[in-house]
């Protein structure tokens, strides 16, 4: 199992997630969740697809206008036409979705939007691809440096930290009042004790660690 040879933050890393998924996560996937269908006809996809994007930083990989439809609307029309994703099939739309968008927008490597688009949609099993987490992630990847390679190296990675995840996540629920969700403890629970949620600090212990992977990268 991939281990790193420093420790990551897992309690901070839970922390951040938690304040991050209910001020922005939370707002941004709600009308593209597959399993709230019934808000995508109400809401304006296009201009939450575009405001998520400048916050994770894909915008610049889209880069073509949508003609004389509003910013993003092509990306859209491409995301909502993915009905259902499993470990199957998951690095696989990623990469047809990675391809389309490509195609659409004449972008140059628009695998992050896809994963956070598509992320979006469906959470987990789906993996955010992240450039800080991809230099990590690099170190021990084998025989490629595509999306699949990067999703295999970096479940093989959880995989040996989850334990610790999920402890860090259950002391959450402890602290409630110091948290973003103070007097909602059920909320709060049902989200520590999630999958998803598990994957995502994952994602944060190492994007926070930013003076560990520069001293991993020197070595």
């Amino acid at each position: 199992m991939t281990q790193f040879s420093y420790e990551l933050d897992f309690h901070f890393a839970a922390t951040t997630y938690l304040t991050e998924y209910v001020t922005r996560d939370l707002g941004f996937r709600k009308p593209f969740a597959a399993e709230c269908k019934a808000n995508a006809a109400t809401e304006n996809l296009p201009a939450t697809l575009s405001e998520m994007a400048a916050y994770y930083g894909v915008s610049r990989t889209l880069k073509t206008r949508d003609g004389d439809k509003p910013r993003l609307s092509w990306a859209v029309e491409l995301l909502m036409s993915i009905e259902s994703v499993d470990p199957t099939n998951v690095v696989e739309t990623v990469e047809t979705l990675a391809a389309n968008l490509q195609s659409r927008y004449e972008s140059g490597h628009p695998t992050s939007a896809a994963s956070k688009f598509l992320w979006m949609r469906f959470r987990s099993p789906v993996v955010i691809y992240d450039s800080i987490v991809a230099k990590m992630i690099g170190r021990w990847c084998k025989g490629g440096t595509g999306y699949r390679d990067y999703y295999d190296t970096w479940r093989k990675s959880f995989d040996a930290h989850q334990v610790a995840i999920a402890n860090a996540c259950q002391d959450l629920i402890q602290f409630e009042q110091f948290t973003v969700l103070k007097g909602q403890k059920e909320l709060l629970a049902e989200l520590a004790n999630a999958a998803w949620f598990h994957e995502r600090v994952f994602d944060h212990a190492m994007v926070n660690n930013v003076g560990a992977l520069g001293e991993a990268l020197r070595r």
